[in-house]
């Protein structure tokens, strides 16, 4: 038996509950089309949410950046519209600037991230995340969720100083360990997780030398866990990243735990990324040169591993020789 008809009242029209009440007035077709444009979590979508304007947010500068980011803020997908990245010369020419001179995005202090927020730059200019001034650029609380798409994020120069061991004090000048723990996102445990889509996490030191060698002779002590990512939880997706490490010079004593990643727990997955490392002199200590798991489950599709260490190489091959010369000439 046919279903009784029902009437439209904003248009008068009249039409059978057997046919679909969709694309049949205006208001269905403009709600149908903005739920399935929306860019709005999948499940909030199927609760029937509603993206609403000011969900969408356009942030040119580190200011506007942290008002999106606030609790307070209805923003939900942040849009990166500067141009600036770390490419450029200088008035005269010659040189090349600071990141900090060229990006807006220079972070102070990290911030707090305690909601489901998307960060989106552009594919081709990849906006400038600048780390190096705070002791990272995102905390994900509990229950927060961080997705960044299309950017590039390096690691923060600063770490916490933190007393060294006693059985240590010999053998340093300062006195002191730097101690870096996901220099870039640290995710705590009860994170929700995030997703990492094209990101270009850069750690190029090349402008460094200088302080690298000095740190060395004055017996500084680094350690990493995590030299980008630090996750304690939660669920983590790496989808077309490029994680480029760049150094003449490697600290002498360096231990890492997690060079670039560093999972305590969850499950993190990596689709197409590339790791890049390259150095001119010096050995690297630790476990998990690109990334470490101490628990939870890795998945790996279509990753590619680069390393090119020449002064390594020559100094292992150095070391051959003078084994053999000392076994087969001296008494």
């Amino acid at each position: 038996m046919p279903l009784p008809a029902s009437r439209d009242d904003e248009t008068g029209v009249t039409f059978s509950k057997e046919t679909p009440a969709i694309l049949t007035t205006p208001k269905n077709l403009f709600s149908q089309t903005k739920d399935f444009l929306s860019s709005a979590p999948l499940a909030n979508q199927q609760k029937g949410a509603a993206v609403t304007p000011d969900a969408a947010c356009f942030v040119g500068d580190m200011e506007e950046l942290a008002e999106a980011l606030a609790d307070d803020s209805a923003c939900t997908v942040i849009t990166l519209v500067s141009t600036s990245s770390r490419e450029g010369v200088s008035g005269d020419g010659n040189s090349f600037p600071s990141a900090a001179a060229q990006t807006p995005f220079v972070f102070r202090d990290e911030i707090l991230v305690s909601k489901r927020v998307i960060i989106q730059g552009n594919s081709v200019l990849l906006p400038f995340l600048d780390c190096s001034q705070s002791i990272r650029c995102f905390r994900v609380m509990d229950g927060g969720y961080l997705e960044l798409r299309y950017v590039r994020i390096n690691q923060s120069d600063k770490g916490v100083l933190r007393p060294v061991n006693p059985l240590y004090e010999g053998f340093t000048v300062t006195g002191m360990v730097r101690e870096y723990r996901g220099s870039s996102v640290y995710f705590e445990p009860g994170a929700t997780g995030g997703r990492f889509l094209g990101v270009y996490f850069d750690d190029d030191q090349s402008d460094e030398t200088d302080w690298i060698v000095e740190q060395s002779f004055a017996l500084t002590s680094f350690r990493i866990y995590g030299g980008f990512v630090f996750m304690a939880g939660g669920r983590l997706q790496f989808e077309l990243c490029l994680f480029y490490d760049f150094e003449f010079v490697t600290p002498l004593d360096r231990i890492y735990l997690g060079g670039d990643v560093l999972v305590l727990a969850g499950e993190v997955s990596f689709t197409g990324c590339v790791w890049a490392y390259i150095t001119f002199l010096g050995f690297e200590n630790g476990a998990g040169f690109n990334v470490a798991m101490l628990g939870g489950v890795a998945i790996y599709t279509f990753c590619q591993v680069r390393s090119v260490a020449l002064g390594a190489t020559f100094g292992e091959v150095l070391s051959f020789v003078v084994f053999l010369w000392l076994v087969c000439v001296s008494p």
